[in-house]
């Protein structure tokens, strides 16, 4: 309160009862958009945004990457190293490069997250890579590119994993397979999904336009 001549006591509006909840609501609202963001972001993004990368871009010597176009899903991949936390955040990490690569017979063995929150939406989706691993189904493409070479896989099985025994899901096979699992830490209620896939050939090109070459 104040005084003022002629007027008397004015009471003064304290802005702090206004301005303290506008920021606590602005900030709950952004910490909402950035738990939603994969989801939110999936949603008004291209749903062909990655098969459109994949045509329009061939396979380079410097990265080896993972698309999944059905939930445009475009990382890239890393070799294992003994804290995977730091390498997740970035993308995909190959768990055991001796059990197989694109290139030999085996097991190529794959870990991403599927949830892990950011500090902006962008980051949250980014971390994110396989949020919508559910949506997909037996027969759904997936393309790896391996030391400058795009292979294609056909999802064969989707299997539900509880605890953190994935034994049985990485070892070596005599078959050229990619098996794609949530990273532990970013399952759900103790469960989590895998991915196992078939690889079908390899992806050339003839007049700039991609085509597969079955394998024999």
């Amino acid at each position: 309160m104040r005084y003022v001549h002629g007027r008397g006591i004015i009471k003064q509006k304290d802005w702090k009862i206004l301005v303290v909840p506008m920021l606590l609501l602005i900030a709950v609202a952004y910490l909402a958009v950035t738990y939603y963001a994969p989801a939110l972001l999936y949603a008004i993004e291209p749903a062909d945004a990655t098969a459109k990368r994949l045509v329009a871009a061939r396979p380079g010597n410097r990265e080896n990457r993972l698309y999944i176009p059905k939930i445009n899903s475009d990382i890239p991949i890393s070799v294992s190293q003994r804290d995977e936390s730091e390498a997740l955040q970035v993308g995909a990490v190959n768990r055991k490069p001796d059990n197989g690569t694109p290139s030999t017979n085996g097991n190529f063995i794959l870990a991403a997250n599927q949830f892990s929150l950011g500090i902006t939406p962008f980051q949250t989706k980014s971390q994110s890579p396989l949020y919508h691993i559910a949506k997909l189904q037996k027969d759904d493409d997936i393309y790896i590119d391996f030391s400058g070479v795009r292979f294609a896989y056909k999802v064969q099985e989707l299997r539900l994993v509880f605890g953190n025994d994935v034994s049985d899901l990485e070892s070596r096979t005599a078959d050229k397979r990619l098996t794609l699992l949530v990273a532990e830490s970013s399952g759900k209620a103790g469960k989590r999904q895998a991915v196992i896939a078939k690889q079908v050939g390899r992806i050339v090109w003839s007049n700039n336009q991609p085509r597969l070459q079955a394998s024999n």
